[in-house]
């Protein structure tokens, strides 16, 4: 019923909690055959606290993605564990390499079956050069015969988009550079709102553009490459990272009401505490958290919307694949394994600049070698010039005052100041307020199946809700900058 149900990535179905042994294969399937359903205002708590939806669940109370790497039993769930983890320490890197290379090009094997024409999401990163270099392998001992399309989106005077033309340059690839723009990222609300609003629009890019193409047989990402590999989430490595369920409630729930808040953080902390697995016995449940939430929930879930049309294929997934490189210590799980891997098997690929700093990946030097830009889109500039008009429309519409979720007063104090307060680049309010956009547009699309619940109603236009908001904003301003500050200095004396 659940196919590939034991990898990292699978097509997680959706149920509705009175039915628990009917599937659905989209949200939109099983929002519509429900009689009544309410906004879950336990998982908007989590999106603006911990910036994805914990658990199973999704934006709607009674409905629920099918759990982490499991299948059904009934009524009941069988997991896919992790016996060993952070545990075995190999000495020899080669050792090490040489396997990890063999378990990669296993997988990719298995999903080029039968295919003549494949895509490859290509960007600057190292986690798709990877990927690009196996799938070349696979060409050069003839076990691959077909075509292959790198795929990028973005401006074209940014490094991913010139990276990626370098790569599919070197291995005699088709490359297609889909655009990215003020109005994809509006049309990007509404699609945000057809699939549930588990994210913010800002994470969907031109994924509706790749599920359009047309010729090809399936397609290869690598998003996991970062967190299998480097054991990095987030630009952090696992090792740095505290526990979830150790984060505490302080001001990201500034747009939020609060007496809903107070009702409900008990219940969002349970999501870590109480998840599927043993947290006392397994160690490794600090990684876990983030694989099942983070990855999981927020970025996969962007991905099912090319899986629709084109089967898409997550490289880094299969258990034995994970199983492998989770019982690693974490010491061995940094950027020198990718390195290593280039240098054994295609050094031109380390010629090409890593499109995070602009720099040789492993190299001392962070100085770019070039002028192209850094960010392959305008997210923020959009977002508080372009379609300021739209979104505030949809934040400020009775469809989301109706809830009683939201401090109307806050959402609209904070996004009349932000704006002008903010540096270049997308920050945290820039995907809050875009994602409340996308909640209103779901509100509108399914009204009909949709009620309110009963939450306390905050009282509006309060001089005091005022004065409360901007002083939440300018503590929550200061924390964030401090985190960066702090973490820059951490950085700079590794």
């Amino acid at each position: 019923m659940i196919p590939n149900w034991n990898y990292l990535v699978t097509q997680y179905k959706y149920y509705n909690l009175n039915n628990l042994t009917k599937y659905y294969d989209s949200f939109n399937e099983v929002i519509l055959d429900a009689e009544k359903s309410m906004l879950d205002p336990t998982a908007i708590l989590e999106y603006m606290k911990w910036g994805y939806i914990l658990s199973d669940r999704t934006i709607i109370k009674n409905i629920r993605r099918t759990p982490w790497i499991s299948k059904p039993d009934g009524e009941q769930w069988e997991h896919s564990l992790i016996n060993e983890y952070n545990i075995n320490n190999i000495s020899d890197e080669s050792t090490l390499i040489n396997k990890f290379v063999a378990l990669l090009l296993d997988e990719i094997s298995k999903f080029l079956d039968n295919k003549d024409s494949i895509g490859i999401l290509l960007s600057g990163g190292m986690d798709s050069r990877i990927c690009a270099m196996l799938i070349n392998e696979l060409i050069n001992r003839g076990d691959f015969k077909g075509s292959v399309v790198g795929i990028t989106w973005g401006d074209e005077n940014s490094r991913d988009v010139q990276y990626s033309r370098e790569i599919c340059k070197l291995f005699n690839w088709e490359s297609v550079v889909l655009p990215i723009d003020e109005n994809i990222l509006l049309k990007n609300i509404d699609v945000a709102a057809g699939y549930g609003a588990m994210a913010s629009p800002i994470h969907l890019h031109n994924m509706v553009g790749v599920s359009k193409l047309e010729g090809l047989d399936g397609i290869l990402a690598a998003s996991y490459g970062d967190s299998i590999g480097r054991a990095e989430y987030s630009g952090m490595h696992i090792s740095n990272l505290k526990p979830m369920a150790e984060k505490k409630l302080y001001n990201k729930e500034l747009l939020l009401n609060k007496e809903m808040v107070k009702i409900r953080k008990s219940e969002a902390y349970n999501d870590i505490v109480d998840y599927y697995y043993n947290k006392d016995e397994w160690n490794g449940r600090t990684e876990f958290d983030y694989q099942a939430f983070y990855m999981r929930n927020k970025l996969q879930w962007c991905m099912d919307i090319i899986n629709e049309k084109i089967p898409l294929h997550q490289l880094f997934t299969s258990p034995e694949v994970y199983q492998f490189i989770f019982s690693l210590k974490w010491e061995l799980r940094n950027n020198r394994i990718y390195e290593k891997m280039l240098k054994l098997m295609e050094p031109r690929l380390l010629e090409i600049p890593w499109a995070r700093t602009g720099a040789i990946y492993g190299s001392s030097s962070t100085r770019p070698l070039d002028s192209y830009k850094k960010n392959f889109h305008e997210y923020h500039r959009w977002i508080r010039n372009d379609l300021r008009k739209p979104i505030k429309d949809l934040i400020l519409s009775k469809e989301i005052e109706n809830t009683g979720i939201f401090d109307m007063d806050a959402i609209e104090t904070i996004y009349s100041i932000y704006p002008k307060r903010s540096k270049e680049g997308l920050n945290i309010y820039d995907e809050w307020f875009i994602w409340i956009a996308s909640i209103s547009k779901m509100i509108k699309t399914y009204d009909d199946n949709l009620l309110v619940d009963e939450l306390p109603q905050s009282s509006r236009n309060s001089r005091l809700n005022t004065i409360r908001a901007k002083f939440s904003y300018n503590i929550l301003e200061l924390s964030q900058s401090s985190k960066l500050h702090l973490y820059n200095l951490k950085n700079k004396f590794k």
